[in-house]
């Protein structure tokens, strides 16, 4: 587990009342299995008899019952008899290291629970969905699913669930290094841990709050926190959570100089994931074995084992674990005088830490946690307003009956008194309310404005970030050239190809510095309104096939528009930088003899559609999903020039217009792009 985010079996503790008992129970299970034809009831046995065996760490005998289980409860019984099954695969396969399984899966079981309208189901959905993310280095969508889960946690309120959800996002905050906003959230958890006496729960939460330290060099606490869970976990008898103790505990050993200490401690943990098949620890757990190895001055032994974790942990996309690696190996080929290996994995580590990475992600969770808080203030407001109509229903009904009441009792003066007192309490009720519901509106005004205000910081210091890096950029592009004219008579063919280098990978620094500015510049939230206009398409594909008249003719291509449509109604600027961009792409990524790009336009009663089309180079579908994300480059520079923003900002400029872009695309059989406006 990549910085111990808690295992999903969490939420299925709850529910299996018979999870974690002994040998002896699995003896019994069995026995009934071959007494009972009842298949409900067989599903349900065959379930808990796989997370017996999962308990027991034992994932080998577990995974045939839970697919048991699932077979049987496919071929018989209502559909809502498959959730638990379902949950059992997961969960095994989940800790055998089987992602793609995992997501495979997810998707059959949320349509189950949504059928059956089963909350804590959807609960251990995503959760698992939020655990899966931090596999495809998503922190902001893992955030967003450990919020949707603490939302469905309401009444009754599970502690437990609670207690595991703080931990996991506190993990979420570990991995980005903002180490006081992971401690808030762990705090949380080893409160609501210590509510419920769970050993368990203590023992992870102390080790992050550990670790938590000692990431910032403060070795005094995260010692005493590691030597807590050391304790919680041994009382938990769950041989993981010992491991990873005992991990984090040799690298504290390492850290502050006591190596014998750190090599025993890492040594016990390795013995523990190896004997029980935890995979995913042992890679995180290799690179400071590596490292250890290297201080001892076993180069060699170092090396192999840090390569070693690499096998397990890219897979993984375990980015913190294999910087690690990176910089042993780096630092053992440079011991050993392999001067090429030692420059290539110090590249690699410096990639693997590059801040630029995670300042977007930081800049997402920011974002994330602002909406978060407006969708929070706009659900108080809905309960109130929901309050206020059921008080108004329940006025009315009670009025009524006072009435019938006051007529059949003849009791005229009663009655009338009654109503007036009523109608007065209502009233007053009703301006409570709408006070308070003008309070709440105030809030969400003010928070928009803060949003406001945060984007524009954003984008003010986007512009003025961007001028401090271009700056340095342009020295180190300047004074290559003057080093070059000033030694052009001693430099070797080799010497100008670094220089030519430097050069080629400033400009496209600059490049993609430009990219994120503009992107940065794109007004999601509509602060400032499009002049919208009546265009002609034939003047506006004119202008680009002059803008890339060197391209068409470097390439030898071709630009053809047809279609019915001619004049549409949209913010001319922003949508030519759109068909410039994809047009672009059609020529650059085609290796045809004659590189062709076919623009269509059509309309129909809602939109205006604009097709692109390109015999080029093609897209496979696993890809499609990927190449409107920013900085993501199907192909290298090599190969293909490019920043890997261009299709994030043409999904940014069309979903500003109110429309979308999507691809269809085939490998080898060229792309279209298809536009989509609103008329």
């Amino acid at each position: 587990m990549n910085r111990i985010t808690l295992s999903l079996f969490l939420v299925l503790f709850a529910i299996l009342p018979a999870i974690g008992q002994k040998a002896a129970f699995v003896d019994s299970l069995q026995q009934m299995l071959l007494e009972i034809t009842e298949d409900s009831v067989r599903v349900r046995i065959l379930t808990e008899i796989a997370y017996e065996y999962w308990w027991d760490e034992n994932f080998d005998k577990a995974l045939p019952y839970a697919e048991e289980a699932l077979d049987l409860a496919e071929k018989t019984g209502p559909r809502f008899l498959k959730i638990l099954p379902y949950q059992a695969l997961i969960d095994i396969l989940y800790y055998q290291g089987e992602f793609e399984q995992v997501a495979i899966y997810l998707p059959k079981l949320q349509t189950l629970v949504e059928e059956a309208k089963d909350t804590t189901g959807m609960q251990f959905l995503y959760q698992t969905k939020a655990v899966l993310q931090d596999y495809v280095e998503r922190p902001d969508s893992g955030l967003f699913y450990y919020q949707k889960a603490l939302a469905l946690n309401t009444s009754p309120k599970d502690t437990y669930m609670e207690a595991s959800i703080y931990n996991n996002i506190g993990v979420i905050y570990l991995n980005i290094e903002l180490y006081d906003r992971a401690r808030s959230y762990l705090w949380k958890s080893n409160t609501n841990s210590k509510i419920i006496e769970n050993d368990y729960l203590l023992s992870f939460t102390l080790l992050n709050l550990g670790y938590s330290y000692l990431e910032q060099a403060l070795y005094d606490s995260a010692a005493y926190y590691l030597a807590e869970a050391h304790t919680y976990a041994i009382a938990s008898e769950f041989k993981e959570s010992l491991g990873n103790v005992l991990t984090y505990e040799g690298l504290l050993f390492l850290e502050t100089g006591q190596i014998e200490r750190a090599e025993e401690a890492l040594n016990e943990a390795k013995e523990i994931f190896v004997t029980y098949g935890y995979k995913q620890n042992l890679g995180s757990l290799l690179p400071y074995l590596a490292d250890l190895k290297f201080r001892q001055g076993k180069f060699d032994e170092a090396l192999r084992l840090a390569k070693e974790a690499d096998v397990i942990n890219h897979p993984l996309h375990a980015r913190p674990y294999l910087a690690v690696s990176a910089k042993v190996i780096a630092n053992a080929y440079e011991q050993l005088g392999d001067s090429d290996n030692a420059i290539k994995f110090l590249r690699k580590y410096n990639d693997l830490k590059d801040t630029i990475h995670r300042n977007i992600l930081l800049q997402q969770l920011a974002t994330l946690e602002v909406e978060y808080r407006l969708t929070d203030t706009e659900a108080e407001l809905a309960v109130i307003k929901s309050e206020k109509e059921k008080e108004q229903l329940k006025s009315q009904l009670r009025t009524y009956l006072l009435l019938i009441a006051a007529l059949l009792l003849l009791v005229v003066i009663g009655a009338v008194w009654y109503l007036y007192a009523a109608n007065r309490e209502k009233t007053n009720h009703n301006k409570r309310l709408a006070a308070e519901v003008a309070a709440r509106t105030a809030d969400l005004k003010n928070s928009n404005e803060q949003l406001r205000d945060y984007i524009g910081e954003l984008q003010n210091f986007t512009h003025v970030t961007s001028h401090d890096l271009k700056e340095p950029l342009r020295n180190i592009s300047g004074f290559t050239s003057l080093l070059e004219r000033r030694m052009a008579a001693s430099l070797t063919d080799e010497t100008l190809e670094f220089m030519e280098l430097i050069r080629a990978n400033a400009q496209q620094m600059h490049r993609l510095i430009e990219g994120i500015k503009f992107y940065s510049t794109l007004d999601p939230q509509g602060q400032h309104e499009l002049e919208m206009e009546a265009i002609n398409l034939s003047d506006m594909m004119e202008d680009t096939r002059t803008s890339l008249s060197a391209l068409l003719q470097e390439k030898g291509g071709l630009i053809t528009l047809t279609g019915d449509l001619n004049i549409i109604h949209t913010a001319p600027e922003v949508l030519q930088l759109v068909l410039k961009n994809i047009i672009e792409n059609g020529l650059k990524y085609n290796r045809s003899e004659v590189p062709e790009v076919i623009v269509k336009a059509t309309a129909t009663e809602n939109n205006y559609e604009i097709a692109i089309s390109d015999n080029g180079i093609g897209i496979a579908k696993e890809f499609q999903d990927q190449i409107f994300q920013m900085f993501k480059r199907l192909h290298t520079r090599q190969e293909f020039e490019g920043t890997g923003m261009g299709l994030a900002i043409c999904k940014k400029i069309i979903r500003r217009l109110g429309g979308e872009i999507s691809i269809e695309s085939e490998e080898g059989e060229g792309s279209t792009f298809l536009v989509q406006l609103p008329r």
